[in-house]
């Protein structure tokens, strides 16, 4: 199976995180795996720096659910309670799309393309 993209990764990643519990990459990656029946060949595809892809793709994925404040925590990390109430509405998935619901995620956005000027 082809990896998941960082916005196919953001509501799996969500509904795990869910618990309440606090997570590191190393906790998610073999549930992602299962979830998406990856192969041992699938976790071994890198980035041009050498990281693997699939955490590359969670660390985005991580980094916008975190922008929208649905997630908080560096190393470790766990689900706020906007993160519950978003998972509560039953989302059919969430993307970029969905997350520019957040007026904090829209501001990461703005900040993030002025930036790059």
């Amino acid at each position: 199976m082809a990896l998941p993209t960082y916005e196919e990764l953001m509501l799996p990643l969500l509904r795990h995180i869910a618990d309440g519990r606090q997570y590191s990459y190393a906790d998610l990656v073999p549930l992602l795996r299962r979830d998406f029946r990856l192969s041992d060949t699938d976790l071994l595809v890198t980035n041009e720096g050498g990281q693997p892809r699939l955490v590359n793709r969670l660390a985005w994925a991580k980094k916008y659910l975190q922008e929208a404040g649905l997630l908080i925590g560096l190393r470790r990390f766990g689900i706020t309670q906007r993160g519950a109430d978003t998972l509560a509405t039953n989302p059919e998935g969430i993307d970029k799309a969905y997350l520019q619901r957040f007026p904090e995620f829209r501001l990461y956005l703005q900040r993030s393309k002025e930036h790059r000027r």
